[in-house]
């Protein structure tokens, strides 16, 4: 638990952080699923679906990339991590 903090959204709105924590994702890659740890994940409440910074993925040195179909998230060594 941390002492609450508040996170801005896209729409300009402000909304609460009530924790801190990490989890597993699972991504589906290239016909299979890969399992992912993030660490230091917000809890907000207001919030009803899962939202992942960009911002926060470029300052740990991953390489994000969008187009048409969707994104790629790769690694500071080129390997690709996610597919979205």
């Amino acid at each position: 638990m941390i002492s609450s903090c508040n996170v801005c959204l896209g729409d300009d709105s402000i909304a609460e952080a009530i924790g801190i924590g990490s989890i597993i994702v699972g991504i589906e890659m290239r016909g299979k699923t890969a399992r992912i740890y993030i660490m230091n994940m917000l809890h907000v409440l207001k919030l009803h679906t899962n939202l992942v910074s960009v911002s926060k993925l470029l300052l740990k040195g991953l390489k994000v990339q969008f187009d048409i179909n969707g994104c790629i998230v790769g690694g500071a060594n080129g390997d690709v991590v996610a597919i979205v």
